[in-house]
């Protein structure tokens, strides 16, 4: 792997723990909570994907919006369930199994856009607690909401210059990295057994990448 590869895989992992840190700040927030950073990451990737667009040599492709409802969908989810387990479970326990089961820029950013769409029903329905989850996380929103297609795009140029095989362990890395930041910033217990729990995970992925 190429020294700018390992720079755009490692960043990645930094920021990916990042946001589900800043996500486990708001255990409370639920559906509404994923409909704000979504609707942040929707905001944040349309431009870009707009022009993609309008580079791309041809026309777009409606199985590009299927691929992008399905994505919707799942991903909806998987961030109202990864809610609920910061809701009820510690960091350092949760992040490495959301990481290791958890789901280019068009098909990001359509994506993004339908989640939105999605969840906005919920938002709606209490219109008084989405503004003040706003109000309340609002630092929470943004960073979920920036930080969260960062990570996915700089996965994305990693794998423009790097094979899969060595990609996929380094971005793991992350699970660590949200091990670390378990003990540290929320004080979370025994953090050696789950710093290595987490670490026999990143193993694990990458016997799997390189078999």
């Amino acid at each position: 792997m190429t020294g700018a590869a390992l720079a755009l895989v490692l960043g990645a992992a930094v920021v990916h723990a990042g946001w589900n840190l800043a996500a486990k700040r708001v255990p409370g927030g639920g559906a509404i909570f994923v409909f704000l950073y979504y609707t942040v990451s929707a905001v944040v990737c349309l431009p870009l994907a707009i022009v993609v667009l309008m580079q791309t040599p041809g026309s777009p492709q409606w199985t590009w919006l299927f691929a992008s409802t399905v994505t919707a969908l799942l991903h909806v989810v998987y961030g109202v369930v990864l809610q609920r387990g910061y809701a009820v479970g510690d960091h350092s326990v949760v992040y490495p199994l959301a990481r290791g089961t958890g789901p280019p820029v068009v098909y990001f950013g359509a994506a993004a856009l339908l989640q939105s769409a999605l969840l906005a029903p919920f938002a709606l329905r209490d219109a008084s607690g989405t503004a003040t989850l706003w109000r309340t996380h609002r630092r929470e929103v943004l960073l979920v909401g920036v930080l969260s297609p960062v990570a996915y795009l700089l996965v994305l140029f990693a794998l423009r210059i790097a094979p899969v095989s060595l990609v996929a362990p380094a971005r793991e890395l992350s699970i660590v990295l949200g091990g670390l930041a378990a003990w540290r910033v929320l004080g979370e217990a025994e953090p050696v057994r789950r710093i290595a729990g987490s670490g026999i995970v990143l193993a694990g992925i990458t016997a799997i990448a390189f078999a």
